[in-house]
């Protein structure tokens, strides 16, 4: 059996957050969660060499987290970088930063769980 895989989700808003977990959860993954930009950052500097992914909102209470896609991409990390946002232009700055997949915040929910299987390849 191979080990658990380990998801950071990096997110402000409550129900986004409820619905990940759960999501993720019933596909057998273990949810790291982050509420702001300097939650993500520690989580990932505690969690980052377990981590399978990572699904980040652009737009956080404590600021935005391009700066933080290209900390972590540049430390080398390589695993999926998933951009969830609604707006295209936060989408497009996320995947300039480093994210690697995109999974919009308005139409791509009922989808989420078929998404993330892909991505992180379960």
């Amino acid at each position: 059996m191979s080990p658990q895989k380990t998801i950071l989700v990096v997110e402000d808003e409550e129900l986004p957050q409820v619905v990940f977990k759960v999501y993720l959860e019933d596909l057998g993954l273990r949810v790291v969660q982050a509420f702001t930009l300097e939650e993500g950052g520690n989580a990932f500097d505690k969690h980052g060499a377990i981590l399978d992914g990572i699904i980040m909102d652009h737009n956080l209470g404590d600021g935005y987290s391009t700066n933080l896609v290209k900390k972590i991409r540049g430390i080398g990390f390589v695993n999926p970088i998933i951009a969830f946002s609604g707006s295209a232009d936060s989408q497009k700055e996320l995947l300039e930063a480093g994210c690697s997949h995109r999974i919009d915040r308005k139409g791509d929910v009922p989808n989420l769980a078929g998404s993330i299987k892909e991505i992180i390849k379960i």
